[in-house]
């Protein structure tokens, strides 16, 4: 996932607490506990996206001092 597709994930994500925060005012608990089972999951991929990345970054091999002419 390229880094246009999170951060649409997380406006997505953003969209669906709003949702469940005015179902929670609203009182329609369905409503609000789907919202946030849907939050739920696009955290949990987003988590799993951000961590992938995270792990790629740190298996990239960093030069020696002597790599890099100094």
């Amino acid at each position: 996932m390229d880094n246009d597709a999170i951060n649409q994930e997380l406006d997505e994500l953003a969209r669906g607490v709003d949702q469940a925060r005015a179902a929670v005012q609203s009182t329609e608990w369905q409503l609000a506990s789907r919202a946030l089972t849907e939050v739920q999951d696009r955290i949990g991929r987003l988590l799993k996206e951000v961590g992938d990345k995270d792990r790629e970054i740190l298996l990239v091999p960093r030069p020696d001092e002597g790599d890099r002419g100094g």
